[in-house]
């Protein structure tokens, strides 16, 4: 008995010529409005150079802003600097997603804290984060501390609010199917609260912490510059190029 053979017709085509036309139209979809926004805004830039509605040194324009960035990227401080920065932005992300997930699920469980508490998320999310900042230096000093304490107080009550939100819009039959499953406490959240809210959490919620995670990995880095009495003293990272030329 032989095998049934099939013609070269009537055999499926390959993928690999395939995937081309998804990413052309991938390319167009994406990368085509994102690169147009960056031209309209570079010129858009240019044009209110020449218009000169403000001086060069305190409106420079995108060449001069760029040539002064490869500059500074040739400075070993520059390298120093981004890593600093990145690591601020991963650590107290992390920190602030922590954090304000744990405040979400302990408010959207007990009624008593969600009454207590859950107006003062919501205020401390409303407030901007420059407000944290001299706080923060009283208490921790003029430091990484200082910073990592702006960066979790500015955007976890966002990432508690986002999370709360998702646990209010879990429907009512996923709970009753945890306590047929006979799942109670932590096994409820762990394996169908968390879940189904994480769904109707948003990325705009995680997002709308960004405020204080800009702000404090933005701030001026700093360097031990001497020791004084045990302490370290900071001083401003400086560069032989102006940061002004970046503004």
């Amino acid at each position: 008995m032989t095998n049934p053979t099939t013609s070269t017709s009537e055999r499926e085509p390959e993928p690999g010529p395939a995937l081309l036309p998804k990413l052309g139209r991938w390319a167009r979809r994406s990368l085509a409005p994102a690169g147009l926004a960056v031209l309209l805004f570079m010129a858009l830039w240019q044009g209110v150079v020449l218009s000169g509605w403000r001086p060069d040194y305190l409106l420079p324009g995108p060449a001069t802003v760029f040539s002064a960035l490869g500059e500074i990227s040739a400075a070993p401080e520059f390298w120093q600097s981004l890593g600093r920065t990145l690591s601020r932005a991963v650590t107290g992300f992390g920190l602030a997603v922590a954090i304000g997930t744990l405040i979400g699920l302990a408010v959207a469980r007990s009624r008593l804290l969600r009454s207590a508490i859950g107006s003062l998320v919501t205020g401390l999310q409303t407030m901007p984060s420059v407000v944290w900042f001299p706080l923060a230096i009283l208490l921790l000093g003029l430091g990484e501390q200082a910073i990592m304490f702006v960066v979790v107080l500015g955007a976890a009550p966002s990432i508690a609010n986002g999370v709360l939100t998702g646990v209010d819009q879990v429907p009512p039959a996923y709970f009753r199917l945890g306590h047929v499953l006979r799942a109670r406490g932590w096994n409820l959240y762990r394996f169908i609260v968390i879940p189904a809210a994480l769904k109707n959490t948003g990325p705009g919620d995680f997002a709308t912490g960004g405020d204080g995670i800009f702000f404090g990995i933005g701030s001026v880095n700093y360097r031990a510059s001497s020791t004084k009495n045990g302490r370290e003293e900071f001083a401003p990272l400086t560069f032989s190029t102006p940061w002004a030329d970046l503004l």
